[in-house]
C-alpha cells in the first residue's frame, strides 16, 4: 500500500471532538502481550505468511511491541497520545500491522474510517492487517451496568476521563475494511467480548 497517502493518525479525530475527548485514556495499562499477539504468534499465522516487521497501529503502552520484539520481530509502535512515547509517525511499511481496539474509542464514523485508512497505508503489498475492537454485546452490557451515557452511536464511558466506546462486531469491521481495499477477510475468535479480524492486503 506504500503508494497510498498516509493520513496522520491525529487526523482521525474532529477537531472539536479532538479536544471533547480523550481516546488515549482507554489504554490498558498490561504489563503482558494482549490475548491477540500471543494467539497470532502461537498460531504460526505469522511465520506461515512471512511477517518479518509488525506496527502496533495505537499501541498504546507498547506491551504487544515488547512481545513481538522478544520473539525476533522488527516491531515497533504508534500511538498519538504522547505520553506513551510512541508519537512519532513510523516511516515505510510493514508486513503486519495491528489495530487493536482504536476504532472502537473513536467518536464517530467517519474519523474511524479515517483512522482506518491510515493504519491500512503502512501495510506492504501482500501484507496483514489485524483489527480488533470490543463486541458490541460487551459495550452494551458495560453500558447498562455502569450507566454510561449515550453519545453518537456508542457511549460515553467516563464522564471524568472523558473516554468514548461503541461496539464493533466482526461484520462492521469487514464492511469497513472492504470500503478502502479489497481485503481477503478472515474472522480470529479471540473471546466473546472482542472481535477480531485478520485481512490479506491485495
Amino acid at each position: 500500500m506504500s503508494d497510498k497517502k498516509q493520513l496522520s493518525f491525529f487526523e482521525a479525530f474532529g477537531e472539536e471532538e479532538e479536544k471533547t475527548f480523550k481516546p488515549g485514556n482507554t489504554a490498558m495499562g498490561r504489563s503482558r502481550p494482549s490475548p491477540i499477539a500471543r494467539k497470532l504468534f502461537e498460531s504460526g499465522k505469522l511465520k506461515t505468511h512471512g511477517v518479518k516487521s509488525i506496527l502496533d497501529f495505537g499501541c498504546g503502552r507498547g506491551a504487544d511491541v515488547q512481545f513481538y520484539q522478544s520473539k525476533g520481530f522488527l516491531a515497533k509502535g504508534y500511538d498519538p497520545h504522547t505520553p506513551f512515547g510512541c508519537a512519532t509517525e513510523p516511516n515505510g511499511c510493514f508486513d503486519m500491522v495491528s489495530c487493536l481496539f482504536v476504532l472502537n474509542v473513536i467518536p464517530n464514523d467517519s474519523d474511524r474510517m479515517k483512522a482506518l485508512e491510515s493504519a491500512v497505508s503502512y501495510v506492504t503489498t501482500g501484507g496483514l492487517l489485524v483489527i480488533s475492537a470490543r463486541t458490541k454485546r460487551s459495550i452494551e452490557q458495560h453500558a447498562r451496568s455502569r450507566s454510561w451515557e449515550r453519545y453518537g452511536d456508542g457511549y460515553i464511558s467516563s464522564e471524568s476521563r472523558r473516554t468514548f466506546q461503541v461496539g464493533l462486531d466482526y461484520p462492521d469491521l469487514e464492511v469497513m475494511v472492504r470500503k478502502i481495499a479489497p481485503v481477503d477477510c478472515r474472522e480470529v475468535k479471540i473471546s466473546a467480548d472482542a472481535s477480531c479480524l485478520f485481512g490479506l492486503i491485495p
